[in-house]
This record gives structure tokens, sequence and C-alpha cells, in this order.
């Protein structure tokens, strides 16, 4: 069989596919496992990606209760300078206190700062956040939350359907008849494998964030310039560009001027000689 009669078979089975895909998406938030995520109002511990019926439900309609909420959160507080490796030490314990980690800490005695990364179960965000704060005098406090129940449906419908295309290549693959045929065929099969990956991947990363709570603690001294996280102003960033810019073209004009100057001298002594033969060989006129 030839490519071109593969063709239309190819397209008639990614428009099947789609079409059932779509019907799947539209029956609610579901992620690629088949479960059905459906936004919470309690404030218990955030379940991702985990589908099963809820524990006493009695009835036929078992239900997955998500959370699907990224939260993240930004502390900075004034301690003093020779406790801040016995604070960072506190913060740490109270990540490991509540299951979780540190993925970094810092710290900067010359600057009398340092700062501490915890990742917590998203169950214990706000123990978490009471308990850092009562390390210090708090300075400053970020919180912020991302609900991806949106992102995580499109997601898995696009995943579902993307799959359901790569089941129809596999089926095309195995009617083609000469090696170009096949040729083509896996070319597509890489690029719709690839796009799996893709996704598949996005929805382990939003699933790892939601299960998973990110709080940033950042320690200051009295002496510590404070609030530590306010920018500079916009006029002294203005004022630092023109600045740099301005001493930028100087040293460029300086540059071109050491480097012409001497063919210029050349130049010019070559004119005046050439000038003095030119008067030489015609003189002026007597008037």
């Amino acid at each position: 069989m030839r490519l071109r009669t593969l063709i239309p078979l190819f397209v008639l089975l990614l428009v099947v596919t789609s079409c059932g895909g779509g019907d799947e998406s539209a029956d609610g938030a579901a992620d690629p496992g088949g479960g059905t995520v459906r936004h919470s109002s309690s404030h218990g511990r955030s379940r991702a990606g985990t589908t099963g019926a809820n524990e006493g439900d009695s009835g036929g309609n078992a239900t997955v209760v998500l959370e699907n909420v990224i939260r993240t959160a930004t502390l900075v507080l004034q301690t003093t300078a020779d406790s801040l490796d016995d604070a960072i030490n506190d913060a740490a314990e109270v990540g490991t206190d509540l299951g979780g980690s540190t993925l970094d800490s810092v710290v900067d005695p010359s600057d009398a700062e340092a700062s501490i990364e915890i990742r917590i179960p998203a169950g214990e965000f706000d123990s978490a956040l009471s308990r850092l704060q009562g390390l210090g005098t708090l300075v400053e406090r970020e919180v912020g939350a991302r609900v991806v129940d949106g992102e995580l449906v499109d997601l898995g419908a696009r995943l579902r359907n993307w799959r359901a295309h790569e089941a129809a290549i596999l089926e095309i693959m195995t009617q083609a008849s000469t090696i170009e045929e096949t040729f083509h065929v896996q070319d597509e099969l890489s690029n719709v494998r690839l796009e799996i990956e893709r996704i598949e991947g996005r929805l382990a990363y939003l699933r790892d964030q939601v299960a998973l709570s990110t709080i940033t603690v950042r320690f200051v001294s009295p002496t510590a310039q404070s609030p530590a996280l306010k920018p500079p102003s916009i006029l002294a960033e203005a004022w630092d560009t023109t600045t740099e810019g301005v001493l930028r073209s100087l040293g460029v004009l300086l540059v071109i001027t050491g480097v012409s100057t001497p063919f210029i001298s050349l130049g010019l002594l070559i004119w005046l000689i050439a000038r003095k033969v030119q008067l030489a060989r015609h003189p002026a006129a007597p008037v």
C-alpha cells in the first residue's frame, strides 16, 4: 500500500480519536489516570494525582477530593547576627518535623543575613508559617496561591488525545509496505511521543508543586538594611544607566581619537607636501 493511501486513513483515525478525547474532558476535571478532580473548600491535607474513593463514602458516587493549589510564601524575619546559624537550624527543624525537607540554605555573616528554602506537605502550610514566624520579628510576609485545576484538566485531555494519536499511528505503521512509508510514519510517531513526554513532565511538575509547598525564609540582623526586599528606586536606576552610558561613550570617543590622530596628522602632512609641489610646478602669474 502506498503512502498516499495511508494518509486518508490516518486523518480519519485522528478525527475519531479527537472526538473521543473531547467527550472525556467534558465530563469534568480529570487527571490522566482517569480520576475525577474536584476543588474542595476544606483546609485539610492536599492530595494530588491520586484516585480512589473517599474514606467513609458509603454511596456509589466515589470521588477524589483534591486541592489543586500551588502555595508559596516568603518571610523576612529580623534577628540578631549571633543567632543566624541557630535560626537557620530551627527553620530546617520545622520543615523536618512537618515531613518536609530543606532545599537550600545560605549564611552570610559579613552582611548579617541568612536564608533558607524549605518544602513541606501542602496540608502543613499554615502550621509551618506560624512556627517559622516565631523564629524572629516579622519584617515582611508574602503568601501566594495559584489554582491549577484548569491546567490539569487541559493537560489531561491533551494527553489522552495524543495517546490515541499514538495508537492510530502504530496501527498505520503495520500497514506500511515500503521503507519510505515506514520512515515517514516513524517520524510522525517520534513527534507524537515527544509531545506526550512533554505533557507528562508538566503534569508531574504540577502535581509535585501541589503536593509540596515552598517557603523561603530570610533572616536579617537589626543592623542590616531593611526592608531588604525593596528594589532601588526608578530614578536611581535611570541615573545609574545614564551615567554608565555617558562614561562608555566617552571611553569609545577617546579610543577612536587616540587611534585616528596619527592618521589625521599623516594625511595633513601629505596634503601640505602635495600642495607645495603643486605650487612649485604652477607658480602664480604676476599681477
